[in-house]
């Protein structure tokens, strides 16, 4: 959320109420990439009949090696999960000297959407009374602050002040750079997935602080020391599988769908147009067992899935093409066995097939890419889609050649077929003219010596 007048005057009304160092309170922080520090405190509030909680966050960007831009995001959220939770997300701008606070929640594992409080009935608001980039004494690095007030925050949903355990959740974004106008990032902007997350437990009793205490923030420059916050889960990715065990269901996934779109339904193909005795048998039973796998295997990751992002909306399509495509496959093969000749169905087989395998080698490709596979990898899948694209052009093109040929041998077959038939009416014509015709008389065959005597004794 933007920097408001009003908020400008909370900053200026607070800044005796905030203390420069942890004093008190709990803090958690994370010293590895990425660097960033939680701190948590909270206040009765008699007139609310409610408890004030306080965050401070700092957090380091990445920055670019060609502009030294900061990129990435941190975001600090309670309860265990994604869904319900309310959460606090910093980011900076292009220029990366402005920072942006947007307050969060989502439905589920989605892309958190901006929370509008006052539509809330919880009672609650919540105000960021400062945000600035603060430079580090001596190191050159600078990092994204912010210092937030949620009032009456015991009110949301989840939010146990008097837990020992309270979960808490924290994600990470190191890679995405951020535009804005008026040097700003909208609060509202698009997050990429998050590639490092993970939960954290606190004490919320020992945040509280006295009336009269000051409220603590991150020292970026003292001691970046944890109490009262423990760490419980950390993970990469969006995967909570286990690194250790192999294969998870996510790379089994993406083992079955590289197998059936860069092999087994490139084999179908291809072998359709080879000239073989058995080509129709081995493409039908290929194309066949590639598409059970594939809408096997992505049915069940869109079972387990908790958001949807590019690659799987793109699987769901493609995959649901698949039932189309064989459908279609069979339609065409009913009626060209009856006619000889192909039709709209065969149309329809051949074009949603080619698009099918070609939008789903793709979709390997951008499957391998979220899954933070080397580059080796992703080399590998690039050199194994031009090399099939060279081949499924090779015999293409031999295809088209022998149709070619083939044509030409009907014709001429034709042609003489034609030309044995003139032959066979010239002949006929001819023995016509030469065999004796029937006289006035009734008389046939009959040799002109011998017809003189025939005729006397007729007499």
């Amino acid at each position: 959320m933007r920097l408001s007048l009003r908020t400008c005057l909370l900053a200026l009304l607070s800044a005796t109420q905030w203390h420069p160092a942890i004093a008190a309170g709990a803090q958690y922080c994370q010293k590895e990439n990425p660097e960033f520090c939680v701190a948590i405190s909270s206040k009765q509030n008699p007139t609310a009949q409610a408890t004030d909680l306080f965050l401070s966050i700092a957090a380091k960007p990445s920055a670019d090696s060609k502009d030294r831009r900061g990129r990435g995001w941190v975001s600090i959220g309670t309860g265990d999960q994604m869904a319900g939770s309310l959460m606090f997300v910093l980011y900076g701008d292009a220029t990366g000297r402005r920072v942006t606070v947007s307050v969060r929640t989502a439905d589920g594992h989605v892309m958190p959407t901006v929370l509008d409080v006052a539509g809330t009935a919880s009672k609650m608001s919540i105000d960021v009374l400062n945000a600035a980039v603060v430079l580090g004494n001596g190191t050159g690095d600078y990092y994204y602050s912010a210092q937030i007030a949620c009032y009456s925050c015991d009110r949301w949903p989840g939010l146990d002040v008097n837990s020992k355990e309270q979960p808490w959740i924290y994600a990470a974004n190191t890679d995405q750079a951020f535009q804005g106008g008026l040097l700003h990032a909208q609060p509202d902007a698009g997050l990429q997935m998050h590639q490092i997350h993970g939960h954290l437990a606190v004490d919320m009793p020992s945040t509280l602080l006295k009336e009269d205490e000051p409220v603590p923030s991150v020292d970026v420059n003292g001691q970046r020391e944890s109490f009262g916050i423990w760490s419980v889960e950390k993970g990469h990715g969006h995967s909570k599988e286990k690194s250790s065990s192999w294969p998870t269901a996510v790379q089994l996934h993406g083992l079955i769908m590289t197998t059936c779109f860069m092999g087994i339904f490139a084999f179908g193909t291809i072998m359709i147009r080879w000239p073989h005795a058995q080509s129709f048998r081995m493409h039908w039973i290929a194309q066949l067992t590639a598409s059970l796998l594939a809408i096997g295997s992505a049915a069940y990751m869109l079972s387990r899935a908790k958001h949807l992002g590019p690659h799987k909306i793109i699987g769901l399509i493609t995959t649901s093409l698949l039932i189309l495509q064989g459908w279609f496959g069979y339609r065409h093969h009913v009626v060209f066995v009856r006619s000889r000749k192909q039709s709209l169905w065969t149309t329809l087989h051949l074009w949603v097939g080619r698009t099918v395998l070609g939008v789903g080698i793709l979709n390997v490709g951008i499957g391998l890419y979220y899954a933070k596979a080397s580059a080796a990898s992703l080399v590998a899948w690039l050199v194994v889609m031009v090399a099939e694209l060279i081949v499924y052009l090779y015999v293409g093109l031999r295809h088209w050649q022998r149709k070619q040929e083939e044509e030409k041998k009907k014709k001429k077959n034709s042609n003489n077929k034609d030309m044995d038939m003139d032959m066979d009416i010239d002949m006929e014509e001819l023995q016509e003219r030469d065999s004796p015709e029937e006289n006035e008389e009734g008389i046939e065959g009959v040799p002109l010596m011998e017809r003189a005597s025939h005729e006397l004794r007729n007499v």
